[in-house]
């Protein structure tokens, strides 16, 4: 169907791509804070557990997976992506 509109592929999708997630569109104080946390992770020697918390369809997904695209251009950072669990009592 996205052929039928000129387009390459659907542009709509639930989760967004690496090459999608590359593009940023949103807030830019927000990309100025993803940034930010990326520097203090350099500067920390210790894992971090870093919390995104917001409403549904918010974006938390296309940040998170854009830091990561940030944070594999750094030579001393390796970027886990996953999800949590749907219940989770304690860490």
């Amino acid at each position: 169907m996205h052929e039928a509109l000129n387009l390459q592929e659907w542009p709509f999708t639930l989760v967004p791509s690496k090459r999608t997630a590359a593009v940023w569109v949103g807030r830019p104080e927000l990309r100025r804070e993803l940034r930010m946390l990326l520097r203090t992770v350099t500067a920390v020697a210790d894992s971090q557990l870093v919390m995104l918390w917001s409403d549904f369809g918010q974006g938390k997904t296309h940040a998170l997976r854009h830091l990561e695209g940030l944070a594999r251009m750094e030579q001393d950072i390796i970027p886990i992506y996953a999800a949590l669990p749907k219940g989770i009592r304690s860490f």
